[in-house]
């Protein structure tokens, strides 16, 4: 279980990476430099077309990261997501979370789990979709003036 925690923790880092699409370590300024290659996770964001990134890059502002937590790591287990992150998933819209997804079984820490991951996708969004529909949830209280 430890083991399974810890790629869960190392593959949310990664995405974190990705969706915010960490500056390129490639430094073109001095040709004397030392090149040092981009990792994996930087060379696929590097690869996505600009247009997406955009999208994305909305799309993941769009939700907490606690629960961005609990809607990947439901994508590995199907765990069920709390009933305010599914109100937050379904905010975001499905449109952004298969784009999410899309980017998540891209990446190659994630190789392994693709079959999980892609199965699970519809079934935590259609699940959430299901918890808001039957169980509206109040907005979070404006800050007293």
């Amino acid at each position: 279980m430890a083991t399974l925690n810890k790629s869960f923790t190392t593959i949310l880092e990664l995405l974190t990476i990705t969706i915010l699409f960490a500056a390129p370590s490639i430094s073109v300024e001095a040709p004397t430099e030392a090149y040092e290659a981009p990792s994996p996770d930087e060379q696929y964001a590097q690869n996505l077309p600009k247009s997406f990134k955009e999208f994305v890059t909305e799309c993941a502002k769009k939700m907490a990261t606690h629960c961005s937590e609990e809607v990947v790591i439901s994508l590995f287990n199907a765990t069920k997501v709390s009933d305010h992150c599914c109100q937050k998933l379904v905010e975001m819209g499905y449109d952004c979370h298969i784009a999410l997804v899309k980017i998540f079984v891209g990446l190659p820490e994630a190789k392994g789990y693709k079959s999980t991951i892609l199965e699970n996708g519809d079934k935590v969004y259609n699940e959430c979709e299901l918890v808001v529909k039957n169980k509206p949830i109040a907005p979070s209280p404006s800050p007293s003036v």
